[in-house]
């Protein structure tokens, strides 16, 4: 099974410092980190996750300013490959809380000790947290999460059935090695968006790639029974004539402990859930083939060009929030790329606008419009004037676009996905752990074409 071994295994800093490196074979050469290197400055941006060099295969995954990169001289699943990181860096920020340079710096003897436990000859031989935590001594050395992740420190975390107590939502950033004590549970539910608007606004296409997501620092690992709409429907042709669900799922799949006989009947997941983070389900919602959309688009953009002289344009750009009215959105920030012989660009915004900024990036050719938060219900513009040194042309004119957006909506989910209760089943008296709770939405690719 040679093609399930690992050569080398490396973790990255942004400027390509080596922070942590493992040779478990001694087939690939040492130089090997530099390639990778070369490859990633060259491509900017562009290099596939899995590659061949020099005879040498690498693979990597980038999360939190960090590169975390494999190679094997062997035909390698490309699955495995990517699956083996992603674990490995969950295992990672399971040990050490978060996962930036500074907690791997800081917390690299761990990480030394975690690799021992989970490769054995570049073979790979336990991906749980729960079977690696009683062989783990070392102590994390723990680090403030600086660096925002999905949703942190935009939204809180709710205490389930109290919507009054809260915590922030880097709360869950914590190892698991230390304060066991704790007894508490989070619960995410995460939503990412993709949408794609034509040019008069209209909607061509829209996904949602949902997931939630645990965090247990449960002692005794008990039972849990996760409740979600009762009447859900997974896939399109289940669903009865004549009924109108709240819900339905394109395709779905779950954690390997999750127990789908209550699910089946009742929408209720039972599990015991394993210490540290993980995935309990993943969800896909999708329109298409002129099916009616079954989710809320939170934002609807539109673009307006209006040629003014063979030199000059104007584009207007209006962002209207779809979201209720007692939400917002936070970090938007939405990117209009402008024609390479652009020679002057100008922006003004809506006399009413607060906490919006607008720069215009001559390097690379666009203007981007921040607007710290965004509250539903609302509607702004952007005017851009742009002179350039040629005549508009429909060649120029396409190079104008398209506008790309990015955003946060706490507390707010497009599918309407409810978690109705978490019941904790315990038989001991005065066992009431905390439970955690955590909505949110995030753009993923939301597109309007000009």
């Amino acid at each position: 099974q040679r093609w399930m071994s690992i050569s080398q295994l490396f973790i990255l800093s942004q400027k390509g410092d080596a922070i942590v490196s493992r040779d478990y074979r001694g087939d690939v050469p040492r130089t090997s980190l530099d390639v990778f290197f070369r490859k990633i400055m060259s491509s900017r941006g562009d290099l596939p996750p899995i590659f061949a060099a020099d005879g040498v295969i690498f693979a990597y995954v980038k999360r939190g300013g960090l590169y975390v990169v494999t190679t094997t001289r062997f035909n390698a699943s490309p699955f495995f490959l990517i699956e083996f990181l992603s674990r490995l860096m969950r295992i990672c920020k399971d040990f050490c809380g978060v996962l930036t340079e500074e907690s791997v710096r800081k917390n690299f003897v761990l990480i030394y000790e975690l690799l021992d436990e989970i490769l054995d000859f570049g073979y790979v031989q336990s991906t749980s947290t729960q079977l690696i935590k009683p062989f783990i001594h070392n102590e994390p050395v723990l680090i403030e999460s600086q660096s925002p992740v999905f949703g942190a420190g935009l939204a809180n975390v709710v205490k389930f059935a109290s919507g009054t107590k809260t915590q922030p939502s880097t709360a869950a950033n914590k190892p698991v090695v230390s304060d066991m004590n704790r007894n508490e549970i989070y619960v995410d539910l995460l939503e990412r968006i993709n949408c794609v608007f034509g040019r008069n606004g209209e909607i061509i296409n829209s996904e949602v790639d949902g997931f939630i997501q645990m965090k247990s620092f449960l002692v005794g690992n008990p039972e849990l029974k996760l409740g979600l709409n009762e009447d859900l429907v997974v896939g399109r042709a289940n669903v009865t004539p004549g009924s109108t669900p709240s819900l339905v799922l394109d395709d779905c799949n779950f954690h390997e402990c999750v127990k789908l006989e209550e699910f089946e009947r009742e929408r209720v997941l039972s599990l015991n859930p394993p210490i540290g983070e993980f995935t309990v389900m993943n969800y896909r919602i999708m329109e298409c083939d002129g099916r009616p959309r079954d989710f809320r688009i939170p934002f609807r953009v539109v673009a307006f060009v209006d040629t003014v002289s063979t030199h000059k344009f104007e584009v207007l750009v209006k962002v209207r929030a779809e979201i209720p009215a007692e939400r917002y959105a936070g970090n938007v920030f939405v990117r209009i790329p402008v024609p390479q012989c652009s020679t002057g660009v100008t922006c003004e915004l809506a006399p009413t606008a607060q906490a919006q900024t607008t720069e215009y990036k001559s390097a690379e050719k666009a203007v981007t419009w921040l607007i710290k938060r965004f509250n539903g219900c609302n509607e702004w513009q952007l005017l851009i004037r742009i002179t350039t040194d040629q005549a508009i042309t429909p060649y120029v004119r396409r190079q104008l676009g398209p506008v790309s957006m990015s955003f946060e909506i706490p507390m707010f989910n497009c599918s309407n996905l409810a978690v109705r209760f978490l019941h904790i089943t315990e038989a001991s008296k005065g066992f009431n752990p905390n439970r955690w709770v955590r909505c949110l939405t995030q753009a993923n690719s939301y597109v309007a074409r000009i």
